[in-house]
């Protein structure tokens, strides 16, 4: 028995032996897990025998098992190589569906794109949610790597290019050509990707087309873009501010941004002009062409005499000296035209006040337009005229004179004194009478001799005149002329000598001029028996005003004084109104006293009321002992200047119809007659109509038909007879722009008030002054002393203001003055650049320290829009989505109602820099028409650009687009999360790996290549994701060694080699003790 038991020893010694020599030999397998063999001994008894009497029989082998401690793990090469810090297995599935479970986790990918060992048997995993949890209420399957993207690629659809375009190079103004390198400065190439993933070649052209100059300080660059070597041309880019707010243009070239034009339509009463709707036809207009701004101007028409003669007088041209206005008479050079300016009432222009002037011989038409400019901003100004109604009675038929006399008396006290007496109603009265004038004159028909007082008319025969007053029937007067009376002055004697109550006399030209009976206004005809030339005509007065209302310019009345003088034989006296010292200078020829009294009260001149007494022509002792003496209007004591005379009367025109800044000019032989007003609003008009004295009657005044060319035709309307230029607007169409818009005036806006102007404040002696300059009229203001609302005192300093004037007689109108927030503001009535305005005054009014102003004219631009070609015209508009369309259909739109606001773009693929080397425009991206190749529209976005003086250079450059990816790379977390990298920047999450773990691992069957099967002793596989309560944690790129230690495996070695020598040995000594006892038996 020995030897059999020593035969048990000497086979467990062989286990042991294979079981190390395993180990040692899985050594480098990874995953393998040590094996250890387990052996008992043998023992057998039956019931009968005593145990201790019982030797053992033997060994034997219970079992060989794995040791599942952890191996060491190692870092590879191969990413998808895992190695499991902990507990857990991979579980596997091999081509039969069969699980195994390994700890080897050298993996690689099969044609299928699976995870797989070097046995096939494919890596088990399962799908993740969207927080890359592994979802474990679906069954493992095998993980799967794509080596490629499916239907992942990206269209293009946004690039972003960041340059250096250097601004040392030149525009380049050559045609550009793709083939010719000397028409761009630059390229850039990079691939996009089109809608279906195909790829295309772009290349970007770059050419300067503009260096910046101080009037346009921008650099321009044009692009040029290609793909696959066809042109692209971008979308239309409305043209934006920095922030991308998109602008719109009226027709005057004012911008405003979306943003402006929907508030403004929200909270405008006339919201609709700021209406921008989709579908709505535009003419399209580019950004670039804005530079050129004009300034507005007024409406202006052009006369001039249809006479080549007189343009070459009044043009001072071919050795002519003027225009001889020496024979016209106040009625000839009255209503020579009529006015209308934006729209007012039609007002009368003459220079009335220029007749017998000196030097009207030779006037050019400088000097015309020049008076005339003054006289119709008088005309049309605020001014106000003299109330009379104190010198005349009105209640009877015909107006009669009150007897208010104007009494002035010379050298008071001393024994040259002399009193003038004026009545003044009779004055104006005779200066009011018809009047009819011989137009034979100066020069005797047939004769070139001229007319002189005692030029014998008739042959010295004598003749009759012959009066006819209308009525029915016509009432007629004859005034014999006798033989010695054959001459002018003969026959102004013999009509002033006759009782009919005419009067007669001399003008300047020895013209015969006889007036109808004071008061009478109706025209009279003149006749001569026999038959003379000496052509009279009728004519109205000297002056007009309506006897019910008697109402005088301060022209009419110093020419009625003047009259009046004349009449009473004093031709060393003489009136004229001074409109910058409001009150009359009363010229004489020497430096003699003057007082001037009325003998009864009266408004116009406001002088004491005295009776003189006069004895003798001499005034009565003392009486004006305590009347001041008219003082000298300056050092020259012959001018006396009787002052504070203000025309207090109605105004000279209403509120509705006043006008300023109205300019006449003369030049190439035309008379420009401008509106005060620029711009499309402003309207002017000129005729030539004249009324007669009946209120029917119409004709042409003669002068200003021949200076002006303004003819009247009676057998057309007064407006077919009207020269105008209309206003540029109307009420139902938005009209193209032709003048411009309206321009500024110059505004002063005081301090806040040192009153308190919710209460009533005064003017006093301390701050009472005022010192006002408008458009070069200066003046010292003496505001009136008293207590004031703040209401009254703005209209009280308006009025001084606008009594302003100069000495050349130009005046001040229109200025207003309110109050407003609390400060007093002056407002001009010009409206140009050279429109000024300077207050100083009193701090009590807030008028110290205030700051001038001047006015603008204002400046438009004159919208060129863009065209196909040399002459095709350019409509815009948007579609549904918003994009706009260029197109040569013009559709609905009207050339003469276009819209109020219009889109206006950037040129095609244009950048602009500012001087800074900024870029300004585009602001947004640029969207190319690139759908027919690429299947899409691209936006470039070239805000990273900059314009310096270096080298062209790309700064940055990239794009949204990608291809299909191919698998670069692949991450697996210590959780198991298998994420995969792809060439075109995508990323997936393909799924988690996980982990099975067993309660008795040592249970497990190993089937070979470190792998395991689960059985009845390992119990089922328990799965779960890595680093879970169980499960250890995978680290990719790394492999898990075996766990044998060498050392300790060929220590076992020894062991098992000296127990296998000790059983053969025993096994020896058995044999020989067995041969030894069968020698012995034989």
């Amino acid at each position: 028995m020995s030897f059999y038991t020593s035969l048990t020893g000497l086979n467990a010694a062989t286990t042991e032996l294979s079981v190390t020599s395993n180990n040692i030999a899985n050594s480098a397998t990874a995953g393998f897990k040590r094996s250890s063999a387990s052996f008992g001994d043998i023992f057998a008894t039956s019931p009968l025998q005593r145990a201790s009497a019982v030797v053992g029989q033997g060994v034997a082998l219970k079992e060989i098992s794995q040791e599942f401690s952890q191996g060491f793990v190692q870092f590879s090469s191969n990413s998808l190589d895992l190695a499991i810090t902990g507990d857990g297995f991979f579980p596997l599935q091999s081509s039969d569906g069969s699980r195994v479970y390994t700890r080897n986790g050298s993996f690689m990918l099969n044609e299928q794109n699976q995870m797989v060992n070097s046995a096939g048997q494919a890596l088990q995993s399962l799908p993740v949610d969207s927080t890359n949890k592994a979802d474990f209420s679906q069954p493992p399957s095998a993980l799967s790597i794509p080596r490629q993207t499916v239907s992942e690629f990206r269209a293009t659809t946004e690039v972003e290019l960041g340059l250096n375009l250097p601004s040392n190079v030149e525009p380049i103004t050559a045609n550009f050509n793709p083939n010719k390198p000397e028409t761009y400065h630059r390229t850039t190439s990079l691939t996009v990707y089109g809608a279906s993933g195909s790829q295309h070649l772009a290349t970007i052209y770059y050419v300067k087309t503009q260096n910046a100059t101080a009037d346009t300080p921008e650099n321009k660059w044009q692009t040029h873009v290609y793909l696959d070597g066809q042109r692209v041309d971008s979308e239309l880019i409305q043209a934006t501010d920095s922030g991308g707010d998109q602008f719109f243009v009226n027709k005057y070239g004012e911008l405003k941004t979306a943003s402006e034009l929907e508030f403004l339509q929200k909270n405008s009463t006339n919201s609709s002009e700021y209406l921008v709707t989709q579908g709505t036809v535009y003419r399209k207009y580019s950004f670039d062409k804005l530079d050129e701004a004009i300034q507005s101007t007024p409406a202006t028409v052009s006369i001039s005499s249809a006479n080549e003669t007189t343009r070459q007088q009044l043009s001072l041209a071919g050795g002519e000296s003027g225009f001889d206005l020496s024979a016209a008479s106040r009625s000839d050079l009255r209503d020579m035209l009529s006015l209308s300016v934006d729209g007012s009432a039609y007002v009368s222009l003459g220079l009335e006040h220029l007749a017998g002037s000196p030097n009207m011989g030779a006037v050019s038409g400088q000097t015309i337009a020049t008076e005339l400019t003054r006289i119709a901003n008088e005309r049309f100004g605020d001014g106000r005229q003299f109330d009379v109604s104190d010198f005349l009675n009105t209640s009877g038929t015909n107006p009669v004179s009150s007897g208010a006399i104007l009494q002035l008396t010379r050298d008071y006290g001393l024994a040259e004194e002399t009193t003038i007496e004026l009545d003044v109603g009779a004055i104006l009265l005779q200066a009011q009478s018809s009047i009819n004038r011989s137009k034979g004159h100066p020069l005797v028909a047939g004769s070139t001799t001229q007319l002189g007082a005692q030029t014998v008319l008739n042959g010295g025969t004598g003749f009759n005149i012959t009066i006819t007053e209308p009525g029915t029937p016509p009432t007629t007067q004859t005034i014999a002329v006798g033989s010695a009376a054959d001459t002018p002055a003969g026959v102004v004697d013999a009509i002033n000598a006759s009782t009919t109550g005419y009067k007669a006399e001399l003008d300047q030209n020895n013209s015969i001029v006889i007036r109808s009976p004071a008061g009478v206004t109706t025209p009279f005809a003149v006749e001569t028996s026999p038959a003379i030339s000496l052509g009279f005509e009728a004519e109205n007065g000297d002056i007009q005003f309506d006897p019910a209302d008697p109402q005088l310019s301060y022209e009419e009345l110093e020419f009625a004084l003047n009259a009046g003088l004349a009449e009473a034989g004093v031709s060393d006296v003489k009136f004229e109104y001074n409109l910058a010292r409001q009150g009359f200078t009363i010229t004489q020829n020497g430096e003699e006293s003057l007082h001037v009294t009325s003998s009864a009260a009266e408004s116009t001149f406001g002088v004491p009321v005295v009776n003189l007494g006069l004895v003798n022509g001499k005034v009565a002792a003392t009486v004006l002992d305590e009347v001041a003496a008219v003082p000298p209007a300056d050092r020259d004591l012959a001018i006396k200047l009787l002052g504070n005379i203000v025309p207090k009367g109605d105004l000279v025109l209403p509120a509705r119809d006043q006008r300023y800044g109205i300019e006449i000019t003369y030049f190439d032989g035309k008379f420009n007659i401008a509106s005060g007003t620029t711009g499309d609003a402003s309207s002017i008009a000129v005729r030539n109509i004249m009324i007669a004295s009946d209120g029917t009657t119409k004709s042409a005044n003669q002068l200003g038909l021949q200076l002006f060319g303004l003819e009247y035709e009676g057998a057309l309307s007064d407006a077919e007879n009207t020269i105008k230029v209309d206003p540029e607007t109307s009420a139902i169409a938005n009209r193209p722009a032709v003048r411009g818009t309206a321009s500024t005036p110059a505004i002063v806006v005081g301090n806040q008030m040192g009153v308190d102007p919710n209460a009533p404040f005064s003017v006093t002696a301390d701050n009472r002054n005022l010192t006002v300059i408008v458009d070069n009229i200066s003046a010292q203001i003496e505001l009136d002393l008293g207590d004031y609302q703040i209401g009254d005192f703005t209209e009280m300093v308006q009025e001084k203001i606008n009594l302003m004037a100069d000495n050349v007689g130009r005046q001040v109108s229109g200025v207003k003055v309110d109050f407003d927030l609390g400060v007093i503001r002056f407002t001009g009535a010009t409206a140009t650049d050279d429109s000024f305005l300077q207050v100083a005054g009193s701090a009590d009014f807030g008028l110290e320290d205030v700051d001038s102003a001047f006015g603008q004219t204002s400046t438009y631009i004159e919208l060129e829009p863009d065209t196909q070609g040399a002459s095709t015209p350019l409509y815009v508009f948007q579609d549904r989505n918003g994009t706009w369309i260029e197109t040569t259909d013009k559709q609905d739109f009207d050339e003469n109602d276009i819209p109020q606001w219009r889109p206006i773009f950037l040129d095609k693929g244009e950048l602009t820099f500012n001087t800074s080397g900024t870029l300004v425009s585009p602001v947004n991206e640029v969207t190319l028409a690139s759908s027919e190749i690429t299947g899409n529209q691209i936006n470039l976005d070239y805000a990273a650009s900059t314009q310096f003086n270096s080298p062209f250079a790309v700064l940055s450059q990239s794009q949204n687009g990608a291809p299909e990816g191919d698998l670069v790379g692949v991450n697996i977390g210590e959780d198991g999360l298998v994420v995969a990298s792809y060439s075109n920047g995508s990323q997936k999450s393909l799924g988690k790996i996980i982990l099975a773990n067993f309660a008795t691992p040592k249970g497990l069957r190993q089937v070979g290549n470190s792998g395991f099967v689960a059985s009845s002793e390992s119990g089922e596989a328990r799965q779960g994701e890595p680093g879970s309560a169980g499960f250890g944690t995978i680290r990719a790129g790394a492999t898990e060694r075996s766990n044998v230690d060498l050392t300790a495996e060929l220590v076992n070695l020894i062991t098992a080699q000296r127990n296998f020598q000790a059983n053969a040995k025993a096994i020896e000594t058995s044999s020989t003790l067995t041969s030894t006892i069968i020698n012995m038996r034989s």
